[in-house]
């Protein structure tokens, strides 16, 4: 008698076909992720130049601030009267310009010699960026009702050492 016998190939397993999937998924998510990581990262230098920018002209108007209040306590004409209320125009400070401008808080108009509140404005640039810092200076009259004008006390700071010579 002739038998046939038959075998029979079992199917490849239906999984197999399923982890090739998650495998396709997680390379498509992977490459993604990765494209998306570079994209972000082309103008990161720009972003932090400009960050330093801003932070280096907000310094310079801090600066001029601080420049304002000495002014004030010296004998420099800066209340004059008919005077625009402009300190400083385009003045060179570090590798930007400063403008200052002065107005009595009562009126707001330019200082007088009656002035004792002042509001200062101050607008630092480098290049193409401003940075604009307002601040309120009181001047202090003494006992016999003049403005003070001199700065009688001062402080040094050091992190290490302070070196005086003649």
């Amino acid at each position: 008698m002739n038998t046939r016998r038959t075998t029979r190939r079992s199917t490849p397993n239906s999984r197999r076909g399923i982890a090739l999937l998650l495998v396709l998924i997680a390379m498509a998510t992977a490459t993604t992720l990765t494209l998306g990581w570079l994209a972000s990262q082309d103008n990161a230098s720009i972003v932090g130049r400009n960050i330093a920018t801003a932070a280096e002209a907000r310094a310079l108007a801090c600066s001029g601030i601080d420049i304002a209040a000495s002014i004030t306590q010296t004998e420099t004409s800066w209340h004059v009267p008919g005077g625009d209320g402009m300190l400083l125009s385009n003045y060179t400070l570090g590798s930007g310009t400063i403008d200052l401008a002065i107005l009595d808080q009562a009126t707001n108009a330019p200082p007088t010699e009656d002035t004792t509140d002042l509001l200062v404005t101050a607008t630092g640039r480098i290049g193409e960026l401003t940075q604009i810092v307002t601040a309120s200076i009181s001047l202090l009259e003494n006992d016999d009702g003049n403005l003070e004008g001199e700065v009688d006390d001062f402080a040094l700071f050091a992190l290490r050492s302070i070196e005086l010579s003649n």
